[in-house]
């Protein structure tokens, strides 16, 4: 394998810098899978096990195969309050200054989606029916929460083992939303708002056409090609209406992203056909990944459009239906971000993206039609 020199590389959409540094990449040995340590007691005080309805607060909204009354056992997917939430439902939204600083009343939503009764099944390990009732349920309380048009922006992502911040062993994924738009998402807005207004159309759309469709050239100074870069040797997975891929300038080795290949601006804009396919492409990725890495620790959420309900027909959000496209970024957890990424918001990744998405794409698995 050739020997590939540091570089810098910037994301188009976020606008970071990051720094891939691989010498000579190497694709892992495939470890055994490995599952969090847990003790009898921790697992016999499961809240969120069957059986167990009365440790939560009320259910929200629940997918069950019998019927039954709700807060009962015979549920397939359950949506509960989140015990310690972060934020809350008040009457009203208090917005107030302390000198040069503001402070708002924490008025949101907090939900914890049990992805099925099964303690130990991990999302990727369910059939593909009962991920198709997952993302469903996503889709359902995502819908739901923009019906309140105080709330802005919603966020749902998931932790998968303790290194990723999961406080509790049985699959869940976590809903916020708020009345603020988190500045993560307000960097991709206004950058997605540049590229669409001059004239270039929707950025996300425009790195689809150039993973299928281009290959890029890097010239020496006197005209001849120094390198040819397919950038489709970054793609992952496909279906009919998603597509895996490794970002140009990842922040982490296995950083995953999928993208619906439909220009969409908000997740709720998918058809339930669209959602199955959707459950089918990341059962299949988050099953490469814990066969090439063992069952890592990894993070993903959902980027999607602030609350179309509210959001104002202006500057970053003018063309917002037009420029924006939702996806879903998957971060593996397989690197440490230490003093120097904190401090410059700069991240090392010591494996070329290239390499990363080959290793994936050859990891064989049975996939579920």
């Amino acid at each position: 394998m050739a020997e590939f020199s540091p570089e810098l590389r910037k994301d188009p959409i976020s606008g970071r810098w990051v720094i891939i540094s691989s010498a000579r990449a190497q694709r892992p040995e495939a470890p055994e899978p490995r599952r969090e340590e847990e003790t009898p007691e921790a697992r016999a005080r499961c809240p969120f096990c069957e059986g167990r309805e009365d440790q939560t607060p009320p259910e929200i909204f629940t997918i069950r195969s019998d019927g039954g009354r709700p807060n009962s056992p015979g549920w397939l997917t359950r949506v509960v309050p989140n015990k310690f939430p972060a934020f809350g439902i008040f009457p009203e939204i208090n917005l107030r200054r302390v000198g040069m600083f503001q402070m708002a009343t924490g008025y949101g939503a907090h939900e914890v989606a049990i992805e099925s009764p099964d303690h130990d099944t991990y999302l990727e390990q369910q059939p593909l029916d009962q991920v198709a009732r997952i993302v469903d349920t996503w889709w359902e309380r995502h819908v739901d929460l923009e019906r309140d048009r105080k709330l802005k922006y919603v966020l749902l992502f998931k932790n998968h083992g303790k290194a990723a911040g999961a406080s509790l062993t049985h699959p869940h994924a976590q809903i916020i939303a708020t009345t603020v738009i988190p500045d993560a998402l307000k960097s991709k807005l206004h950058n997605a708002k540049e590229h669409f207004v001059n004239g270039e159309g929707c950025i996300w759309c425009g790195q689809l056409d150039q993973l299928f469709f281009y290959e890029n050239k890097i010239y020496n100074p006197d005209g001849t090609v120094l390198v040819a870069v397919n950038q489709r040797d970054r793609v992952v997975a496909e279906n009919e209406k998603f597509v895996a891929y490794i970002p140009f300038a990842p922040r982490m080795p296995y950083e995953v992203h999928i993208l619906p290949k439909n220009h969409q601006c908000s997740f709720i804009q998918t058809s339930p056909e669209e959602r199955l396919e959707l459950a089918k492409m990341l059962k299949l990725v988050l099953m490469k990944i814990y066969k090439l890495l063992g069952n890592p620790p990894y993070n993903f959420y959902i980027h999607s459009a602030p609350n179309l309900n509210v959001t104002p027909r202006r500057g970053n959000y003018g063309t917002i239906r037009e420029d924006f496209h939702w996806h879903i970024e998957i971060l593996v957890r397989t690197t440490i971000w230490a003093g120097f990424e904190q401090g410059s918001g700069i991240y090392i990744n010591p494996l070329n993206p290239t390499d990363a998405a080959r290793y994936l794409a050859e990891t064989e698995v049975e996939n579920e039609q």
